[in-house]
């Protein structure tokens, strides 16, 4: 038996990606690890190489077992250490945000109530880390979010472990996407990228996604001085990958499929493109970007009245595109169903925006349940040749938190025939194309 998306056989105790890609864990006593009351500790080797404490009935058999899952059917208890901590507006904006993308539900309990049930202990000290997945029938497991680590993006990694995530560089099949230079890393910190064999990771057939926020960066714990310590053999996400800033589909579709989200719908409905029926609103589908309508078959935005996108239809002369995104918009740029549209991104002016997070432009070439990559200046374009489509379908997603601050670009576009691969691999973004 697997369980969901790099959830390890044992009970994890893992680091985040460091917050300002800095290295500034604390080493924990296992104790300090979690808690657990009238409880005989079993202590075993985690993945993580960390001793971690587990418990009694804790077998490898269990790996359905409920102390890696948490029932979606009872609240997730939780509270803060300090009780001061619970002024802390971030927590509980990631936590309805959770709420709003999966059928998990949260409550919020006291230190003194924390042995009735599984319990999850927000820490207000420094340092970036979590369990994964439930540990106890009955017990505390902590996230530490204190210092640095107390941001909306960190604090989102750090309770996808919590509910059952691995890192994203410890897929299985991760050497197929990225090369781990193990020579680069600081040894403490190695156990981060170890990968999973597939007996120990599910993934539910979904693709490898650079742009998930439980990835590392290019150097998280890389030693001083040295080379990167993670390289994208799709040379497009180099420098994007672990600067995301929410659950990209992928996230979110697997965590909906780990708890069986949809199941919790009367009725099930069909979803195209990838889509999973929500079950916060059970008679449409949660769809990935680019797409929209209740089963996801059309384009986002396409039926409502405000629509500012477009389906624009490319031949083999180029033609010219000017974007002034106020709000989010999405384009589809078709070709026959036997060609590709090839991109030239001709400029993207300056979003005031850290990694795209207020504004920006994403570009949509492969698979489309992945994210594309984004940029909102013109030195994040990506330094390859002219972007070309996986089929004959490119997306373009523009959006912004205000129209006061637009996200502007210019692109060229046109239908391109033979497809020339620069690297051979299962994702193919980085295509240079002849065009006909």
């Amino acid at each position: 038996m697997r369980v969901l998306l790099l959830v390890s056989i044992a009970a994890v105790y893992v680091f985040g990606a460091p917050a300002n890609n800095e290295v500034a864990p604390e080493s924990k006593s296992d104790l300090d690890l979690m808690e657990n009351d009238n409880f005989n500790p079993l202590r075993a080797f985690s993945e993580s190489g960390i001793v971690s404490v587990v418990s009694p009935d804790f077998e490898k058999r269990q790996l359905q077992r409920s102390n890696l899952k948490w029932d979606k059917n009872t609240p997730i208890r939780y509270y803060f250490d300090p009780p001061s901590f619970n002024q802390s507006i971030i927590i509980p904006e990631t936590i309805k945000y959770y709420e709003t993308n999966t059928c998990l539900r949260f409550e919020l309990t006291t230190a003194e109530k924390r042995f009735d049930a599984a319990c999850v202990r927000f820490i207000g000290s420094s340092g970036c880390n979590s369990n994964v997945g439930r540990v106890f029938q009955k017990g505390v497991q902590n996230i530490r979010v204190g210092g640095d680590c107390h941001n909306f993006k960190t604090i989102l990694h750090e309770m996808g472990h919590a509910l059952g995530f691995q890192h994203t560089q410890c897929r299985y099949d991760r050497d197929q996407y990225v090369k781990v230079h193990v020579e680069n890393i600081n040894n403490d910190y190695l156990y981060n990228y170890k990968r999973l064999s597939e007996a120990k990771n599910e993934n539910f057939g979904l693709p490898y996604d650079y742009m998930s926020v439980m990835h590392y960066s290019q150097d998280d714990f890389r030693l001083d001085g040295k080379g990167h310590a993670m390289e994208a053999l799709n040379p497009i996400f180099q420098n994007l990958m672990g600067t995301n800033f929410e659950l990209t589909f992928i996230d979110r579709k697997l965590l909906n499929l780990f708890y069986n989200c949809p199941g919790s719908c009367e009725k099930p409905i069909h979803c195209e493109n990838g889509g999973y029926q929500d079950s916060n609103n059970c008679d449409r589908c949660a769809c990935p970007t680019g797409f929209g309508g209740s089963t996801c078959a059309i384009r986002a935005g396409s039926d409502t009245p405000t629509d500012c996108g477009a389906t624009l239809k490319a031949t083999s002369e180029w033609q010219s595109f000017y974007g002034n995104v106020t709000k989010t918009c999405t384009w589809w740029i078709l070709t026959e169903n036997d060609k590709h549209v090839e991109i030239k991104l001709e400029s993207v002016e300056k979003h005031e925006s850290v990694n795209c997070r207020w504004g920006g432009l994403e570009v949509k070439l492969d698979d489309p349940l992945l994210t594309g990559f984004r940029v909102c200046e013109a030195r994040m374009i990506p330094k390859v040749p002219n972007f070309v489509s996986k089929d004959n379908r490119a997306i373009l997603h523009g959006y912004v938190n205000s129209p006061n601050k637009p996200q502007r670009f210019a692109i060229k576009y046109r239908q391109g025939k033979e497809v020339i691969k620069i690297h051979v691999n299962a994702q193919i973004t980085y295509v240079h194309d002849v065009s006909v």
